[in-house]
């Protein structure tokens, strides 16, 4: 009958320790409109490139979560990325020096001379029929077709 008791003490005791559904954060991912981007005109093959992206900061809850980052051929299709916490102490009145943020990302330049890249901003929209993008071209050129 001991064993028993200290039996459903321990299994009474690890219960507690698992942790509870309250004690985290809800949080989800919500991709950012892209207002301005800083990208050369043009690509030298082989060559990387800091690409830069600017957006405004939605609310005190929304935290730069990366860069969503899909490719199809040519095309790249790219967005800003903030993860978002559910609090009742969030704000749309974001402080001015930090509502314009900046995100960066590097990118390695793999297709040939006399190809272009597509590159596909997202600036708007609900990711289905009703998604905006900024679409820039950029044309991909050997080293040695560029004027010093």
């Amino acid at each position: 009958m001991k064993k028993l008791g200290l039996f459903i003490l321990l299994l009474l005791s690890l219960n507690s320790c698992l942790p509870d559904d309250s004690d985290y954060e809800k949080y989800y991912l919500e991709l950012i409109p892209v207002e301005d981007v800083d990208i050369p005109y043009q690509f030298i093959e082989g060559h990387t490139y800091t690409i830069k992206l600017n957006y405004r900061k939605k609310s005190t809850c929304h935290f730069p979560n990366g860069i969503y980052f899909s490719n199809e051929d040519y095309t790249r299709i790219i967005a800003v990325q903030n993860i978002v916490y559910e609090r009742s102490d969030c704000s749309i009145e974001v402080p001015e020096p930090i509502v314009n943020q900046e995100v960066t990302f590097d990118f390695k330049v793999t297709q040939q001379a006399g190809t272009s890249y597509i590159f596909k901003f997202y600036n708007g929209g609900d990711l289905s029929a009703n998604t905006s993008f900024l679409l820039i071209e950029v044309p991909v050129v050997a080293s040695e077709d560029i004027n010093p």
